[in-house]
């Protein structure tokens, strides 16, 4: 009896892809390629679709969008303008009444003389009650 050798073709052991893998990767990411660029196409179109039916609306309410958006704007700052100046009035007075030596207090100071001279002059007799209560406080 011959003996026989076992040997095996080098394709007997390749590790890797073959026809079949590959076919099938081709045809997956075809199918989610293809997939993708038709829901990107619905997308698109809906996006197109509502601006042409939204577009007459806005321009119809423009005229009272506009005004009413600067309205909201302008109400809106003059309300934080406000909370800010109060906050910073308080702050002021605060300061001035714990009697920390600070511009604020000077300004303060400052005010208050200017109203007891403008009330001696106006008034006379009620600057002078004034002018007594600092004495006197």
């Amino acid at each position: 009896m011959a003996q026989t050798e076992s040997y095996q073709e080098p394709e007997d052991y390749w590790i890797g892809e073959t026809a079949s893998t590959i076919n099938v990767k081709f045809l997956s990411s075809t199918a989610v390629g293809v997939t993708l660029y038709f829901l990107s196409g619905l997308t698109l179109t809906g996006t197109l679709l509502a601006l042409i039916v939204v577009t007459p609306a806005v321009m119809l309410f423009s005229l009272i969008l506009v005004p009413a958006a600067i309205f909201v704007y302008l109400v809106g700052a003059g309300f934080v303008l406000s909370a800010v100046g109060a906050i910073w009035a308080l702050s002021m007075l605060f300061k001035y009444a714990s009697k920390k030596n600070n511009w604020t207090q000077f300004l303060l100071d400052l005010g208050l003389s200017l109203v007891r001279k403008y009330l001696k002059m106006r008034f006379g007799w009620i600057g002078w009650l004034w002018s007594l209560w600092e004495w006197i406080k």
